[in-house]
């Protein structure tokens, strides 16, 4: 049975109630661009950056160390950049400690990934006339699927979602936390644990359409009430007895 996400709203109140409700830079980005604000090519540049950064670790270690990491990358001066090597970048990363096992591959990846990015730019007049040229689900197709010839180095198709959002593009991100939480037995609707990734982005914008809500503030919700130094409850190891939505869960079942 398909639930009216009322739920949601019981979880938003919990975390906000407890100062754990993440505020980060998606919700305005997404605003702004609702609003009519155009990212810049160096925007793209820096929102492909962060998504690298973000990936394989914990966001609340990443997120004091932005303006460092953004003087790393030069304030995302991207002729700079070029001028360096991804070696330059990786190191510069884990001097920070802010590396994953996936860092020395991302950042090789980078000047080729710039490269399609100018590409695209030949192709589409802008990085913003591209992610803007068709329905978000295949604009991330084309980024993250092999095969593509607009195909970034080490973007897959969650990464691709957080791509998009990075740059104000409404959107779920099904990574573990949301795939975990729109699993079949706990918060899904489909038949995979953890959900798959069609699941969860199907089930989180179904939500979208029926609480009215964004896109990422489905995510948002979700995502708060599950990261490290958030909610922290709905955790590989979930806290039934702290949850507020427990009475709504299959995991008491």
């Amino acid at each position: 049975m398909q639930s009216d996400g009322k739920y949601l709203f019981e979880m938003k109140e919990y975390l906000e109630s407890k100062g754990l409700r993440y505020d980060g830079e998606f919700m305005r980005h997404v605003s702004e661009r609702k609003n009519g604000k155009t990212f810049t090519f160096q925007e793209h540049v820096k929102g492909l950056i962060y998504t690298f950064i973000s990936d394989q670790t914990k966001w609340v270690r990443i997120e004091p160390r932005l303006p460092q990491i953004d003087e790393l990358f030069f304030n995302y001066d991207v002729e700079l950049i070029k001028s360096k090597s991804g070696d330059y970048f990786k190191g510069g990363i884990f001097a920070l400690k802010c590396g994953s096992r996936k860092t020395s591959k991302q950042m090789a990846a980078l000047h080729h990934n710039i490269e399609i990015m100018e590409r695209l730019v030949r192709k589409y007049g802008s990085m913003d006339d591209f992610v803007t040229s068709d329905s978000a689900e295949k604009i991330v197709a084309m980024i993250s699927k092999s095969g593509s010839d607009y195909k970034f180095g080490m973007i897959g198709e969650a990464l691709g979602w957080e791509y998009l959002r990075n740059v104000g593009v409404d959107g779920i991100k099904p990574d573990t936390h949301i795939r975990r939480f729109f699993g079949s037995r706990r918060m899904g609707e489909g038949n995979n644990d953890p959900a798959s990734i069609k699941e969860a982005l199907a089930q989180g914008n179904r939500l979208a359409e029926v609480t009215g809500l964004t896109k990422l503030e489905v995510d948002n919700i979700i995502w708060s009430y599950c990261a490290d130094k958030y909610g922290e409850i709905c955790i590989s190891d979930p806290h039934c007895d702290k949850c507020v939505i427990y009475k709504y869960c299959k995991h008491n079942c």
